[in-house]
């Protein structure tokens, strides 16, 4: 058993940078399927583990922490609360890998499951899905929901209609979730949200994350005609780079709204009020 982690080999390839030479050593590992590099991860893997195992007191530790986990039943998060006094939010069960999204009546105190990722129709066995975040409409009688398939941050978004308790028809891909939530407009029949373009199967997957376009969406219309409001492909909106995430911010009793742009993973962002 190696007491030390494996050593990378070095293989120098030079760029020469309009006449400054840069080395690269480890320019194969970009590579990720070569089976040199699949085993150097795997071999750094391992002894990550066997250094962690080796810990003393770790056994100890890792059981007391599973003991003070199951002494909780649920968890709850993400809580939002109409004028009323109902409450939204995720709750996830002690025995449970996911959170779920619940909702209590301010009048009787009774508690219903609204919408439970575990009883999402899958294409295989191993599929598994996960919530994202959820909206509640203006009026508190539909709830705006994203979920993503096997931890794919591909993220669908949904409406869950609490009347009929059934999911209405529309449904969203290519969510931008990460940088621009969907709002609902005060008319409850609408809302705004961010989608990322749809990309060729043998385009690379970063492709996707350009020029993503911010998109109105009226409850039973066809989302392939949703028009664009705020964005590069939106002849009132202002220029955008490639990797600028823009969002319309709907605040909730306001005669106004914010139009984001998040630039790229800089931490600076551009708000245009409207």
């Amino acid at each position: 058993m190696a007491d030390q982690p494996p050593r990378a080999p070095e293989r120098i390839v030079v760029d020469d940078y309009f006449g400054t030479k840069i080395a690269d050593p480890y320019r194969y590992m970009e590579d990720f399927k070569n089976a040199e590099v699949q085993a150097w991860v795997k071999g750094q893997a391992e002894f990550a583990e066997r250094t962690l195992q080796a810990l003393p007191g770790r056994e100890a530790l890792l059981a007391r922490i599973d003991e003070l986990d199951a002494g909780a039943p649920y968890s709850i998060s993400g809580v939002e609360r109409q004028p009323n006094g109902d409450l939204f939010y995720f709750k996830q069960r002690a025995h449970e890998n996911i959170g779920k999204i619940y909702f209590r009546d301010a009048k009787t105190g009774a508690e219903r499951l609204l919408i439970d990722p575990e009883t999402f129709p899958k294409r295989h066995a191993e599929e598994h899905f996960s919530l994202a975040f959820f909206r509640v409409s203006p009026g508190g009688s539909q709830v705006l929901y994203g979920y993503a398939a096997s931890g794919s941050e591909e993220t669908t978004i949904r409406v869950f209609d609490l009347p009929t308790g059934k999911n209405l028809p529309d449904a969203i891909d290519r969510i931008e979730a990460e940088y621009a939530l969907p709002y609902w407009l005060p008319d409850g029949r609408s809302y705004v949200y961010g989608r990322r373009r749809k990309i060729a199967a043998d385009a690379p997957p970063t492709e996707g994350f350009k020029f993503t376009q911010a998109h109105h969406h009226r409850l039973g219309t066809d989302p392939a005609h949703d028009p664009i409001v705020f964005g590069s492909e939106s002849p009132s909106s202002p220029k955008f780079a490639e990797l600028d995430f823009p969002a319309v911010i709907v605040a909730a009793e306001s005669d106004w709204v914010v139009g984001q742009i998040k630039h790229g993973d800089e931490t600076d962002m551009t708000l245009y009020a409207a």
